[in-house]
């Protein structure tokens, strides 16, 4: 998924799940679009993609100033910088979500609901499958009042076999995510 600001385009969908043809994809997306941030699922396969990356910027052949964005969304939900907290909200996102799944889900769908996302189709249909899964989606209620995303294996049991992977890209498209200076815990800076 690619984005600029709110605007969002499908480049590729693919169900390959070799590491160095995914590696392959995403070096093509980022000569052909500029990419200056790539930001990587970093559960299982993505691992790997990353560390691949983050070695070819190493070797010259993805830009210097590409940066490469390892993603666990099985984290934690994001500790709320002392700045964004008001006398009105007094919650950090940590006392609202089950993890970082929920919140990066959670902020897509508040971008969604006042209208700052532009899905645009280089073809009739690219994004059909992205709103059926965006129509399919479940959130619940931990038993200590966190919201917590459907788990993929549920929804694609639940939904007869719909996977949400064209959700996920944008939403990690959406999320800006980097690493903090001691490397501890992620932090959050939505534009």
């Amino acid at each position: 998924m690619h984005r600029r600001g709110g605007v969002f385009r499908r480049l590729s969908k693919d169900h390959n799940r070799d590491l160095m043809y995914v590696v392959g994809l995403v070096v093509r997306a980022i000569k052909d679009t500029g990419a200056k941030r790539v930001k990587i699922d970093d559960a299982g396969l993505g691992g790997g993609v990353t560390d691949r990356l983050n070695e070819l910027k190493r070797d010259g052949e993805i830009p210097e100033d590409c940066e490469i964005i390892p993603v666990n969304v099985g984290e934690g939900a994001q500790e709320q910088a002392e700045q964004d907290k008001s006398d009105d909200n007094e919650r950090g996102p940590d006392e609202i979500f089950k993890n970082l799944k929920a919140e990066l889900n959670w902020f897509v769908r508040e971008m969604f609901l006042e209208g700052r996302i532009a899905l645009v189709e280089d073809k009739p249909g690219d994004m059909d499958d992205l709103m059926s899964q965006a129509g399919q989606i479940k959130y619940d209620y931990t038993s200590n009042g966190l919201i917590i995303m459907e788990a993929k294996k549920m929804m694609k049991k639940r939904t007869k076999g719909v996977s949400p992977d064209d959700w996920d890209a944008l939403v990690l498209a959406a999320a800006e995510v980097e690493v903090d200076s001691t490397l501890e815990h992620w932090i959050k800076a939505f534009g």
